[in-house]
Formats: structure tokens, C-alpha cells, sequence
């Protein structure tokens, strides 16, 4: 019946989807707000295409095994948690000390969001209710928002535009190849960033606008992901480096950075990320950084899609490895385009965006880590010295700092070649985005049947044990051995139904 039920449901609304879709692409986009709407209805659609209501629900097999289920338990602890300070800190997990969910990523902004609409409306959401299916439809949307905003920002304002970003945006690989993983999906975040950024140096935007907006969205990255708040906070400080380069007052710029410093240990204290260490004794060595989790350089051209593969390595495998950075084989297609038909304007960037340019660059070569790869071939490696452990052992997920710049080079190309109005050009911007849903036609695929599964733990069954229960103690507690690591998310996650405390987590 519940299959059943999602079928009609998503026929029903598929079509309307569909069709209003078009009808306001063709009628309402003229104005920014149709433009807009227009990127929030082919984004619906597409969620409506891919994911089965009961995946939006939370009820999908996704959410039995690794990342996400590690999330959800969180969610469980700190929904059952009274409000107090911090504010993100539940006791029952990792009893007795206990722990801040910002550490089992389970979106803090989201939490404290349904945290507060479940105490004022406590009747309102099922026993054991969870958004991280909602999440992953919100970040689509976001997506589609953000890349329209990005798109018209560097200059690109026709529906067209808007129709070529948005595709690019829902069909991006690196998107799709974390959907496990709703936070490190909420890439709309970089957009943004590079949107702010661009507005605020072109001096669309005043440096005052721009720098708010970028201090707003440091705070969103904070309490969505830690690795989205490194890459806006560099931006932020690419951005005012480039404003005194601009000749505008360095010390404005020095009461700026203070401000959102401050803001930002304010926030860190009041949602206790200060009580536990972020450091990973683990990422200056095995399994970390230069390790694993690093950008390989053949990565960006190879991504086991249906137009393009290089091989059947475990970063090839379903779901990707963190080195995963495919770019498509669409914008593979329009990098040597756009570089052809722009090859007089080659140096702008660096000309008018010094800071910015430096800051790619290092994002790069942190990316690669200090132990360079092509493939299976090591070219070069080099010794880190020990005071950069701690930076290594915090972000030892190298490889997702190569996103600023995979998105950057995106949209930079689309724009690039939109703003020429040519007929030929519009013709070989449709190919490619032809060409990029049909590379990323089988993870569409995968993800689809994945999703519709139905989840197959039963907590049902535990109610009789559990009811006598107290506390759950685990030996060894977690420490993420590869052999155990499932058997440890299901008992926190059973313990987490239950609302049981847990020495480990």
C-alpha cells in the first residue's frame, strides 16, 4: 500500500510540476522573482524525480548504515534533551560527560530549528520523527537558488542563463556522490560565498553589503558543517585583503574580520563546540591527511559516470570516496571552450582578484595534500613538519577543499560563454548540459533505487529489553575500527530510539 501510495503520489505530482515549470519559464521569468521561482520549481521536480516521499519522510534504508544513521542518533538524543546551555549539548550520549551534536553532524541549524518547533508544538511531529530526508530536498533547492543567484551575479541574467545553471546545479557529480551525507551536501553554501564575494569586488554590492552577507553566511556554515565555516571564513578574509588592496581602509577591514571573530566565538561557546576537540590523532598519519581523503589529480577528469571512466579503483565505487571531485563530462566539454573564446581576457582574475586567486590556490594545494598522485602513480611527496598536525588532524578531509574551486571554474565557464549571445554558443552550452545529465544518468539511477528501499531495521523488536534499560555500555568504546564501526552506529542508534543513555557514541 505504501509503495503503492508513493507511486500515485508522484504521479499526481509530476505532471503540474512539469508543466507550470515551463509555462513560467516561458511567461513569468522575465522579472528576478519568476527567475527565481522558476529555479524553485525545476529543483522540486527534480527532488519529486528522484526521491520517493518516504525517503523526505526518513523511512529508506539510506538512513540504516553509516553517516547519516550516525546523524539521526544525535538528532534522537538532543530532541529528547531539555534546553539549557549549551545549547547543543546532550548528556545521554557519551554519558556522563556527554557531547555536542555539532560533532555527530547532525546539523545544528536544523536541530535547533525542529528542536523549537517540537516545544511549541509538541503534538505536531511523530515519537521518533528526523529531517535529514527533508534536508536533502531543501539542498537541492538551495542549490538551484544559489546558482541562479551565482550565474546573475557574474553577469548572466536571461532566463537561459538560469535554465543552463540550475541543470548544471541538480546534475553537479560531487552533489550527488555525498547524499548520505546531508550536510556535506549543502554546497549552496560555497555559491553563496563566491556570489558575495564577487558582488561586494565588482562593487555591485557596497564592501559594507557584502561583508554582512559573507558574516551571515560564516555563521550558517558554522552551524551546518565545520568545513563549509573554514572555506567561507578564508573567503571573507580573501575578500577584505582584496579591499585594501582596493585602496579602502585597512583598518575598517581589521574592525570587520574582529567583528565576525567575535560573533563567531560567541556562537562556538554558546553551542558548546569548545567541549570536545575537532583534532584527529589519526589525520597526521594512517588514514589521514596525504593518506586518504586527498585529491588525487586524476580525479576531476575521471568519475566511473557512463561518458567517462577511468577505472574500477574503490574512489569508483558507489557511494565515492572523499577524493571523489568529478566535474562531468559537460563542463569537460566547456572548460577548453570557454578558455579558447576568452583567451584574451585569461589574467582578469588575477588582476582584479589577487586574494582570491592566492586563496584557490592554497585551497588547491591543500587539496592534493603533500603526497601528489595522477592515478596510481605517486609524482611527488614531501615531509610536513609537525606544528601543521593540528591543522592536518582537524581537516584531514582534504579533498572537499577542491569544491570552491570546481565550483568556481563552473559557473565562471557558464557565465563566460552566456554572456556571448551567440547562437553556436547556446547550441554547445545545451550539448554539454545534455551531455552532463546523461554522465550522471546511472548515479541518478542508483540513488533512485537506493532511496526507495525501505528500511530494514526493526527497533520494535527491542522494546521488551529495552524497557529495562538504564544505560547502555559499550567496551571497547568507539573508536572507529573499519570491523565494528556498523555494529557501534546500530547500538547508538537503538540506544538513541530508546532514549537510553550510552558510555560511547
Amino acid at each position: 500500500v505504501q509503495t503503492l501510495s508513493n507511486q500515485m503520489m508522484k504521479r499526481v505530482m509530476s505532471q503540474p510540476f512539469a508543466y507550470f515549470g515551463l509555462a513560467w519559464c516561458y511567461f513569468g521569468s522575465a522579472t528576478p522573482f519568476g527567475v527565481y521561482l522558476s529555479a524553485i520549481l525545476i529543483a522540486c521536480g527534480f527532488v519529486n524525480y528522484l526521491f520517493p516521499l518516504s525517503f523526505l519522510h526518513g523511512h529508506s534504508t539510506v538512513t540504516d548504515f553509516g553517516d547519516i544513521s550516525q546523524h539521526i542518533s544525535g538528532w534522537w538524543y538532543y530532541m529528547q534533551e531539555p534546553w539549557h546551555l549549551p545549547l547543543l549539548h546532550t548528556y545521554k550520549l557519551d554519558h556522563p560527560d556527554g557531547v555536542s551534536i555539532a560533532f555527530t553532524d547532525s546539523i545544528p541549524l536544523a536541530a535547533l530549528f525542529f528542536k523549537f518547533l517540537i516545544t511549541l508544538l509538541p503534538n505536531a511531529f511523530p515519537a521518533h520523527f528526523h529531517y535529514f530526508g527533508w534536508w536533502v530536498g531543501f539542498v537541492f533547492v538551495a542549490q538551484a537558488v544559489a546558482a541562479t543567484f551565482f550565474i546573475r551575479a557574474l553577469g548572466a541574467k536571461s532566463w537561459f542563463a538560469m535554465l543552463i545553471a540550475v541543470g548544471f546545479a541538480l546534475t553537479w557529480p560531487v552533489l550527488h556522490a555525498r547524499y548520505h551525507h546531508s550536510a556535506l551536501m549543502t554546497q549552496s553554501i560555497i555559491l553563496f560565498g563566491l556570489a558575495f564575494y564577487w558582488l561586494g569586488q565588482k562593487r555591485t554590492w557596497t564592501s559594507q553589503r557584502a561583508s554582512v552577507a559573507l558574516v551571515g553566511l560564516n555563521v550558517v556554515a558554522l552551524m551546518v558543517h565545520p568545513y563549509y565555516l573554514a572555506m567561507t571564513l578564508s573567503l571573507f578574509i580573501a575578500f577584505l585583503v582584496d579591499q585594501i588592496l582596493k585602496k579602502e581602509s585597512w583598518l575598517l577591514q581589521l574592525w570587520r574580520l574582529l567583528s565576525l571573530l567575535l560573533l563567531l566565538g560567541s556562537l562556538i561557546w554558546l553551542l558548546g563546540y569548545t567541549r570536545h576537540s575537532a583534532y584527529d590523532a589519526l589525520g597526521y598519519g594512517d588514514n589521514g591527511y596525504g593518506n586518504d581523503f586527498f585529491l588525487n589529480l586524476l580525479e576531476p577528469f575521471c568519475g566511473g559516470g557512463k561518458l567517462i571512466t577511468c577505472g574500477e579503483g574503490p574512489e569508483y565505487v558507489f557511494p565515492y570516496r572523499e577524493s571523489f571531485n568529478y566535474l562531468g563530462a559537460g563542463l569537460l566539454l566547456l572548460i577548453p571552450v570557454a578558455l579558447f573564446s576568452n583567451r584574451h581576457h585569461l589574467l582578469t582574475l588575477l588582476k582584479h582578484s589577487p586574494a582570491l586567486t592566492a586563496l584557490l590556490l592554497g585551497f588547491f594545494l591543500y587539496a592534493i595534500s603533500n603526497k601528489i598522485r595522477f592515478g596510481n602513480t605517486e609524482i611527488f611527496s614531501y615531509a610536513l613538519p609537525s606544528w601543521t598536525a593540528t591543522l592536518t588532524g582537524t581537516f584531514r578531509a582534504a579533498g572537499r577543499f577542491f569544491w570552491p574551486i570546481s565550483l568556481f571554474v563552473l559557473y565562471l565557464t557558464l557565465a563566460s560563454l552566456l554572456k556571448k549571445r551567440s547562437w553556436l554558443i547556446s547550441l554547445i552550452l545545451v550539448t554539454a548540459l545534455v551531455m552532463q545529465i546523461k554522465d550522471v544518468k546511472p548515479w541518478l539511477l542508483r540513488i533512485q533505487a537506493e532511496s526507495a528501499k525501505p528500511s530494514t531495521l526493526n527497533f520494535k523488536e527491542w522494546e521488551t529489553v529495552m524497557t529495562h534499560v538504564d544505560k547502555v555500555m559499550v567496551y571497547p568504546i568507539h573508536e572507529c575500527p573499519p570491523l565494528h564501526y556498523q555494529h557501534n552506529i546500530w547500538i547508538m542508534r537503538l540506544a538513541g530510539y530508546y532514549g537510553k543513555q550510552i558510555n560511547s557514541g
